[in-house]
């Protein structure tokens, strides 16, 4: 979930399938389904690509030379006729979700289903301009805004204001998250067009935003090592990864994949606040202090530690955190 004013979110089921068929069929709205081509190399065994070659595909191509002949992304119309396209988004895009294929960084072609009244050429034209951002003080960068697994860290780290202007070209925005769940994302869309599309993210801003690739790594990694066990949901994954990001945000845990695995899978498997636990923050502590920063050894200490004694430890510090 978003947040609670503008995100819901339910498993993929007929009534889903039917409600995105209802929107495709009032008068003044239409439904897009957007995808990202660039990776289709990666997933030629669906049985989409097939039907989306048979119809007119409206190419978005970004402002950036860096872009040009590298990145693009397509809408095709989903009429009220074509159930067929419809169905079998749906279909890869929940295939794209299999551990397998996220753990084998294939990436996921289905970025959403857009509803939205505006013009094709607009709705084309925000998406582009949108995803090439200026950040206050640190030069443009490239905001993915549209991707699946970069949207709600998008739309969580951004203010009112900006999240009108990101979402100013659609009615709603559908979207898979992790676990298969149809996302719906309100749109702010009422009929009038911008001028300029530019957010006016802070560097703060920023730093939260880029965080998505980092936790989606944690994400993956989670989901392929607990296969076999009952998975937190998305929505907390998020919630307490973030909360760890924030409070250690001063340190450079996150930036050493050797010791941000292992303690992701800790923080979802054993205690959402193991990182606050005196063994851990001792070590994390000693680490920045030292002049190598070197996090190996707290690595090896996490995989050899006693988690019976730290959960006991977490769930009478921090009981509003349960296991």
């Amino acid at each position: 979930m978003l947040n609670d004013m503008t995100c819901s979110g339910e498993l993929i089921t007929s009534e889903n399938l039917a409600r995105l068929k209802a929107r495709s069929l009032r008068k003044h709205e239409k439904c897009w389904l957007l995808i990202d081509p660039t990776l289709r190399t990666l997933h030629e065994d669906s049985d989409l690509w097939p039907i989306v070659d048979e119809l007119n595909c409206h190419r978005i191509l970004f402002p950036h030379p860096d872009l040009d002949g590298v990145m693009e992304l397509w809408l095709v119309a989903i009429t009220p006729d074509n159930d067929v396209l419809l169905n079998e988004s749906m279909l890869a895009a929940m295939n794209e979700l299999k551990p397998k294929k996220l753990t084998q960084g294939r990436g996921r072609t289905i970025c959403g289903w857009l509803i939205s009244s505006a013009s094709i050429d607009y709705l084309k034209r925000h998406i582009s301009e949108t995803s090439i951002q200026p950040v206050l003080d640190l030069g443009t960068y490239m905001l993915r805004f549209y991707d699946p697994t970069v949207i709600a860290m998008t739309s969580k780290h951004l203010d009112d204001w900006q999240r009108n202007r990101l979402f100013g070209a659609v009615n709603d925005w559908f979207f898979l998250d992790g676990d298969g769940k149809v996302m719906c994302q309100q749109g702010y869309y009422r009929g009038e067009e911008q001028l300029d599309f530019s957010l006016s993210i802070s560097g703060t801003t920023w730093e939260k935003i880029k965080r998505a690739g980092v936790l989606n790594i944690c994400l993956n990694t989670y989901r392929k090592t607990s296969r076999n066990e009952v998975l937190v949901s998305e929505k907390n994954a998020r919630l307490w990864l973030e909360a760890a990001m924030d409070d250690l945000s001063h340190t450079s845990v996150w930036s050493r994949p050797e010791v941000y695995l292992p303690l992701s899978i800790a923080i979802l498997t054993q205690h959402p606040s193991v990182y606050l636990h005196e063994d851990i923050a001792v070590m994390i502590a000693r680490t920045e202090r030292s002049i190598d920063k070197n996090y190996q050894p707290m690595a090896d200490f996490l995989q050899n530690i006693d988690w019976t004694r730290i959960v006991e430890d977490c769930q009478k510090q921090f009981p509003q955190h349960p296991c």
